[in-house]
């Protein structure tokens, strides 16, 4: 059997392991913070005010996302299952882009596509986000949809194709808003399109008016929700230092999910590479674009167009900061960032593969494929999630409060857990545990029979609780001295009795 054979059966039983693991995470980890005004926004939120993102709700800049939810609430009722099966299913999107985008520009028959494969869902980071009901993995997914339109499109100056790359493209702003620089990238690719067609006597009208009915489209669906976040400062969150210290530095370390894999634990190497990469990529561009004698030419080269893409972006971003001082996109925001960096690493090793022999190739491949293989086995988690890796223990500590003797007790927390514990006490899924309001401070006089803090803030509750039950992230729930006492008291009573 043929390589490509092999290579077209690993890919799917390799998606198709991931997509499981997503779902059994989606069932396993707890509902986490920032989901949760998402999901209750979508259950009460009229779709005109999800759509004009009215009132000040930051999660709502990821409007396609919130819609989701919100029909799938409708269909399947409120469980983690419907409100993060937007993003599972986006994962079968994304995996279709990336299967589209290497079969055309690699090859199945190539010794790259494999681990090319790999990359794309090494990074644990950003698979965390097809489990969430968040807008972060369904974008990127139309992101990584659009590229494996805009590619075809230039080289057979397809109308469609062109088309849907736009299209897809504004989805993927509708469903995270930051992905704007994407978007006006990618329109720029379709504007010299369009004006490469003008200058072959080859536009045709109705597929002009399609292309400005995709503007005009984005240019309602988008203004109104951000005017109303500019309103309302949902842009306040980290600041505007540099993009290597806020964006890819955070980015590379998060990526990296506390890897155990010894060729995976050095950041500095990975940053090393982006420069390569990033800097070798200018280079490269700049020298075919000399070299072309029609310089349209050039962006019939894949390459070519995801280097575009990749640097245009990074420019409007920094640009953007420059001129308005708007905070840099960090850590879940800035995640768009690892796949586009991979399509122009990917397309970079498929440039230079010529220069290698056949045995050298299939070496290096298993080298990758190994590599990848093992930070995803070594590092990968079921029952937590990178970005709020505190709210794994939520139904434990709901567990442990249920089985302890004494009806309706009450509970506190520290303000980042209990977004979380209010979904389920929202849906009566704390047993008999009464919730106590969200507060930013630590209130210990708030008479709560347990509360659930990390362990640095115990030294502010040793004098009126202990401590009951420890959990992994560094936290405890500590309960109140006299209920321990009144639950000894009332353990040996009964027995005495």
């Amino acid at each position: 059997m043929e390589i490509s054979w092999y290579n077209n059966r690993i890919f799917l039983v390799v998606y198709f392991v991931i997509f499981l693991l997503i779902l059994y995470k989606i069932f396993h980890v707890p509902i986490t913070h920032d989901e949760v005004s998402t999901i209750f926004l979508a259950e009460e939120g009229t779709v005109l005010s999800i759509l004009i993102s009215d009132g000040e709700m930051p999660n709502n800049n990821h409007i396609l996302n919130t819609l989701l939810t919100k029909f799938s609430l409708y269909m399947f009722g409120m469980n983690p299952l419907s409100v993060r099966l937007p993003n599972l299913m986006s994962f079968i999107v994304f995996s279709a882009a990336v299967y589209r985008l290497l079969t055309n520009v690699i090859g199945l028959k190539s010794w790259l596509f494999i681990p090319a494969s790999l990359f794309f869902v090494t990074n644990l980071y950003f698979l965390d986000f097809f489990g969430l009901s968040r807008g972060y993995a369904l974008s990127i997914s139309f992101c990584i949809l659009s590229i494996s339109y805009i590619i075809p499109a230039l080289k057979e100056m397809s109308y469609t194709k062109v088309n849907w790359s736009v299209l897809f493209a504004f989805l993927s702003v509708y469903s995270n808003f930051t992905l704007i620089y994407f978007w006006a990238i990618i329109l720029l690719l379709a504007s010299f399109f369009y004006i490469n067609k003008y200058k072959n006597d080859n536009l045709k009208t109705k597929h002009i008016i399609l292309f400005l009915t995709f503007i005009i489209l984005f240019l309602v669906s988008v203004i109104p929700p951000l005017q109303n976040m500019i309103s309302t400062n949902q842009f306040k969150y980290w600041t505007s230092n540099g993009f290597i210290d806020e964006t890819v530095q955070p980015l590379i370390i998060h990526s990296l999910y506390g890897s155990k894999v010894l060729f995976f634990q050095f950041s500095n190497f990975f940053l090393l590479l982006f420069f390569i990469v990033t800097v070798s990529t200018v280079f490269w561009s700049f020298r075919l674009f000399l070299r072309k004698k029609n310089k349209v030419e050039v962006f019939n080269d894949p390459l070519f167009i995801v280097s575009f893409i990749l640097i245009g972006v990074i420019t409007l971003n920094v640009l953007h900061v420059y001129v308005t001082d708007v905070p840099n996109l960090k850590n879940r925001i800035a995640l768009f960032y690892f796949p586009l960096f991979i399509l122009v690493l990917v397309f970079g090793l498929k440039t230079i593969q010529f220069q290698m022999n056949k045995w050298l190739k299939g070496i290096l491949s298993v080298i990758l494929s190994v590599l990848c293989i093992l930070q995803f086995t070594f590092n990968f988690k079921l029952d937590s999630v990178r970005e709020w890796s505190y709210d794994a223990n939520t139904l434990q500590v709901v567990q442990f409060i249920s089985n302890q003797p004494g009806g309706n007790p009450t509970l506190s927390t520290d303000w980042k857990f209990n977004p979380s514990f209010y979904y389920y006490y929202r849906n009566n899924e704390l047993n008999d545990i009464v919730l106590n309001s969200y507060s930013k401070e630590l209130n210990i006089n708030s008479g709560a029979d347990y509360y659930y803090i990390f362990e640095n803030d115990f030294n502010l509750f040793d004098k009126q609780y202990r401590i009951v039950k420890k959990f992994e992230q560094h936290t405890l729930l500590i309960m109140k001295y006299e209920l321990i006492k009144k639950c000894i008291f009332d353990f040996l009573n009964f027995h005495y009795v």
